[in-house]
């Protein structure tokens, strides 16, 4: 695979049944470290059922960009490694048009293509693409003694075999059957065995809460292959191998149907009413993606898990109030829109699931009494929905996800104070109705000082606050990695010591109307009659990766300290918008390994910082517009940004000087240089030197007819050319045909201010 090839893409699929290790194998070359060097791009997919052509692109696109797209880009033109995991689709036509298109979309050559399936029929689709290098790559089981090595490395531990395991041996093997994923199997069941023969003795008890030690267990699962993990964009769920699942069922085995424990239905409600009246009497557990009735419901006194799914179910029978059992209800998926309050009677119940934009009416206000909650994953974004009173006495409550404070008693912050275990994000709404005094100017300050959170807070936002100064507690928040600021317009000043945090990775700041001057207080930099004077060994703001400024029309003046103090060294991202009054930036006395810098619409931003030069051997991103008093860029802005992957410069309409010479930034995959009159003149050089240059927008020129193009047609990967400011051109310069990997041509008329 690292060697190089005349081929645009070579495909291998690794066959073999479930469990052999063809996921684990592929992985292994997934994550070597000399794939990641020598691929520019890599890919996972996993399947795992029939799929359409449409959908696998948006597949692959989706894990390029990380995000939600549309078939209507390209992949990047970058030599790329392709995972297709769990393959089953195994129609010849498919795969051609799929490898077809994809050497279309990626000429370039030397891309590889794993596919992983159990079918041989996936593997002779594969095969008859005229791609293929060679035969599938099968994967065989392992011998006896193989599989008896692993069983001893994991359920041993280098002690020696004891003879009750040896006499069973034979029968483990022959359950093992070559598989590796099943001799990983073995262990926890060993284990099981031993702690019911007494074998092993618990430790002492360290006070770990229930969903600590839950936790533990998850980990031993995923560490021992029982479950794994999938991390999607929008969610994270766990998964077990078919062969695990095999296996558990077969451990299982009831005698009769009386002794199922948990049972999952996914059919209509005829059929579910049919099953569920021979429900047996030891169901622990319930998964319905029907409606249930009263009658139904009521036989299931035992249950302690219940799942309603589905957009037909719409009513919670008021029967739920007898299952005083219930530990888990779950109707997040349903469409129900109000909650009987004989859901107030499940004392036991534990965690609670709601889809809260659906639930009209809110919770019932006797939903205190569910003395044993522990976590109300429930949220909606009116803040004039009233909370249930007495809230306060859910003392074991972990998870809360919003709290809207109001006026009758009961329904005050106060509520708030006993909630010691709370985890997790909460998002508290109508603070001005919290304070004792409404009328006092800074009634919003006493309250947000009077809510002083626990000191291992991790995130925080803040909106909308109408005090005049930020609370003092900022300084004691030691654990605090995301601090947002938005829209308190009274505020004068920012949080003071924001510098001495040690774990804050991300601050951002918007909408702050009052604020005219960030200060050195800001840093955690104070009078030393204060006792707090600085030494040239402080690093403020040590963790910060991203730093964000926007809409603070009224900021003026941004303090930097002293220039021997290091201050902002992990600095990644540096984006100031809407800042109109801001002339400088001053010095940024922060390490090199700043990625991207934006401004945008810093009217009178008239130069950048002095020594930003310095700090660019990180850059990828480099985006500047609207700022209409930058005049200048000095000559020695490019010289260290090999790594520069966009240049956008745009709407700059005095900006005069600019280095435009391309061989310094051989990486540049977006070039954007628009509506900058007095700087744009000809063509930049260097073209010859960017041999990532996909995308270049340029223009207007003063005159189209003296450009010289013939640097840009020493581009051998532009695919996307736009050119501003073309209304007055009876024709296209004759040179753009030879630009032959172009797939978009855009002209646009003369921008108007």
């Amino acid at each position: 695979m690292l060697s190089p090839s005349d081929k645009v893409i070579s495909v291998v699929p690794i066959t073999g049944m479930g469990g052999l290790g063809k996921t684990t194998l592929a992985k292994s070359v997934y994550n070597n470290p000399r794939i990641d060097e020598h691929f520019g791009k890599k890919i996972w997919i996993c399947l795992a059922k029939e799929i359409e052509l449409m959908e696998l692109f948006k597949f692959v696109l989706e894990s390029l960009t990380r995000k939600k797209v549309e078939v209507d880009g390209e992949i990047a033109r970058k030599r790329h490694l392709l995972v297709l995991d769990d393959v089953w689709n195994h129609e010849e036509g498919l795969w051609n048009d799929f490898f077809t298109t994809l050497e279309g979309l990626n000429p370039t050559k030397g891309s590889w293509c794993l596919v992983t399936t159990c079918l041989d029929p996936v593997a002779d689709a594969m095969s008859i693409h005229m791609k293929m290098n060679d035969g599938p790559y099968i994967l065989g089981r392992l011998a006896d003694d193989e599989c008896w090595s692993i069983l001893k490395e994991k359920a041993i531990r280098g002690e020696g075999v004891p003879k009750e395991l040896e006499a069973l041996k034979e029968k483990i093997l022959r359950r093992c059957d070559g598989l590796p994923l099943a001799a990983s199997l073995i262990e926890d069941l060993l284990t099981e065995l031993w702690i019911a023969e007494g074998f092993l003795q618990p430790g002492h008890q360290n006070g770990s809460v229930m969903e600590d030690i839950g936790s533990d267990y998850l980990r031993i699962l995923l560490q021992a292959s029982l479950l794994e993990k999938v991390e999607e964009e929008e969610r994270t769920y766990y998964k077990m191998h078919d062969l695990v699942h095999d296996f558990a069922k077969s451990i299982l085995n009831p005698k009769s149907s009386n002794q199922y424990r948990y049972l999952a239905l996914y059919s209509s409600e005829a059929k579910a009413k049919n099953i569920t009246e021979k429900i047996p009497t030891l169901l622990r557990t319930l998964f319905l993606e029907n409606g249930i009735s009263d009658n139904m419901l009521s036989k299931m006194e035992y249950l302690h898990v219940l799942k309603l799914a589905g957009p037909d179910v719409n009513v919670l029978p008021n029967s739920i109030g007898s299952l005083l059992h219930l530990r888990f209800l779950d109707i997040s998926d349903s469409g129900i829109t109000t909650l009987p309050e004989s859901l107030c009677k499940l004392y036991n119940l534990q965690t609670l699931r709601i889809n809260g934009e659906k639930l009209h009416e809110g919770l019932p206000e006797g939903t205190s009494n569910l003395i044993s909650l522990r976590h109300l994953h429930y949220y909606h974004s009116d803040a004039e929905l009233q909370m249930p009173i007495k809230l306060g006495r859910l003392t074991s409550l972990q998870t809360l996800e919003f709290f809207n404070i109001g006026e009758e008693k009961g329904r005050g912050v106060e509520e708030l104070g006993t909630l010691k275990d709370l985890k997790g994000s909460l998002v508290i709404r109508n603070l001005k109705l919290g304070s004792g005094d409404r009328e006092s100017d800074n009634g919003d300050g006493a309250m947000l000082e009077g809510l002083q959170p626990h000191y291992y807070l991790q995130m925080s936002e803040i909106q909308d606050f109408m005090g005049y100064q930020f609370p003092q507690w900022f300084m004691n928040l030691s654990k605090l990695v995301s601090l947002e600021l938005k829209g308190c317009n009274r505020c004068r000043e920012l949080p003071a010591g924001l510098g001495e945090l040690p774990f804050l990775q991300l601050l951002s700041l918007s909408k702050l109307e009052n604020l005219t001057c960030i200060g050195l207080s800001f840093y955690g930099i104070f009078d030393k009659q204060d006792g707090r004077g600085s030494t040239s060994e402080c690093k403020f703001f040590p963790a910060l990766k991203s730093l964000t400024l926007e809409d603070m029309v009224n900021l003026v003046e941004w303090r930097d300290p002293d220039e021997r103090l290091c201050h902002f060294p992990s600095l990644q991202h540096l984006q100031v918008s809407y800042c109109p009054n801001v002339t400088s930036l001053r010095r940024l006395n922060c390490g090199t390994c700043l990625e991207s810098l934006k401004l945008f619409d810093c009217d009178n931003l008239r130069e950048l910082p002095e020594n930003l030069y310095n700090l660019l051997k990180s850059l990828k991103s480099l985006t500047i517009s609207d700022c209409d008093g930058l005049t200048t860029i000095a000559s020695e802005m490019l010289e260290s940004c090999s790594p520069l992957q966009s240049l956008q410069v745009y709407e700059c309409p005095n900006l005069v000087s600019f280095p435009l010479d391309l061989q310094q930034t051989p990486s540049l995959e977006t070039c954007i240089l628009t509506n900058c009159p007095e700087l744009i003149n000809d063509m930049p050089k260097g073209f010859a030197f960017l041999t990532c240059l996909t995308t270049m927008m340029i223009g207007p020129f003063s005159d189209y007819s003296l450009v010289d193009w013939s640097g840009l047609l020493s581009s051998s990967t532009l695919c996307e050319l736009e050119l501003n400011g073309m209304s007055d051109m009876e024709s296209l310069p004759h040179q753009l045909q030879y630009l032959t990997t172009l797939t978009s041509l855009l002209l646009r008329k003369p921008y108007q201010s």
